[in-house]
């Protein structure tokens, strides 16, 4: 770091923590420190190959301290050109844990007791996932990972397929070749014209998943970042194609939820009071 002052200094070499000085040297070595590391890691895991890498995150104060995130990341301060090195903890180390709040619904993206049959079942009757499926599955993933540019540009390409597996399914090879042009129409105005039969679909769910394909091509052609409110129109896409192969059962849970303690009855109170009418309609 240049242009470090004497109070900076004094800050760090007499490990002031918490001292506003100390933390003011914290953010500049953060903001040095993110950019060239954060863009040698893409080069190894894109062009390297080096998958296994994980991406560098960013400091949220909103998350953690400046403490913890040094400590993570273990800064080391030297002023003797590297000859000696001493721990580099700008204030205490903590992390803010905030608790979401968990809906039913979300709960019911869990394993229940009513899923464990049906695995019985499906173990014996599935014997690879489709093509849509395993995309579907990349879309979730992507999406939970928070790497919503990614899991958009996925789950449109799903869209597609799934779209594709479902007329191919439903048509005999005959008529298979008699309706090509279909798949010429823009995407947006195949899955309209699927919402006609197919009542898995909901109107809210059909416009959030059109505002996808809309921010996917303004990725894909344009370059542009994505907006705040993609989560919710990505969400809406995943039903569209969960409608669309409504012959599969899916569930989306969560890695990341948090904890949340019943007590055994309270939990069968809580599934019961969820019933299939009003499953769906806290689902929507």
């Amino acid at each position: 770091l240049h242009g470090v002052d004497e109070a900076e200094e004094a800050a760090v070499r007499e490990n002031k923590i918490g001292n506003e000085a100390y933390i003011g040297v914290g953010r500049r070595a953060i903001h040095a420190f993110h950019s060239p590391i954060s863009r040698l890691i893409n080069v190894l895991r894109i062009y390297y190959g080096q998958y296994w890498l994980s991406k560098l995150h960013k400091w949220d104060f909103r998350d953690e301290t400046i403490g913890r995130y040094c400590s993570l990341m273990q800064f080391r301060w030297s002023l003797d050109e590297g000859k000696t090195w001493d721990l580099f903890v700008p204030d205490k180390s903590h992390v803010n844990i905030s608790w979401p709040q968990i809906t039913t619904f979300q709960w019911l993206q869990y394993l229940t007791i009513e899923d464990w049959d049906r695995i019985k079942s499906d173990i014996n009757t599935i014997d690879e996932p489709t093509t849509a499926a395993r995309l579907l599955f990349r879309t979730h993933h992507l999406a939970a990972r928070g790497e919503l540019k990614y899991a958009i540009i996925e789950g449109v390409t799903t869209l597609e397929i799934a779209i594709k597996e479902h007329v191919r399914v439903g048509l005999d090879k005959d008529l298979l070749e008699n309706i090509q042009s279909f798949y010429k129409l823009p995407l947006i105005a195949q899955i309209s014209a699927l919402k006609i039969n197919l009542q898995e679909i909901k109107m809210k769910d059909l416009k959030l998943a059109i505002e996808a394909i809309n921010i996917r091509n303004k990725i894909v052609h344009a370059g542009v970042e994505i907006p705040k409110e993609t989560k919710e129109k990505l969400e809406g896409l995943i039903e569209v194609i969960r409608g669309i192969m409504s012959d599969r059962f899916f569930k989306f849970p969560s890695a990341q939820m948090g904890n949340s303690i019943r007590s055994p009855e309270n939990w069968e109170e809580a599934y019961k009071d969820v019933g299939s009418e009003s499953f769906n309609n806290e689902a929507s």
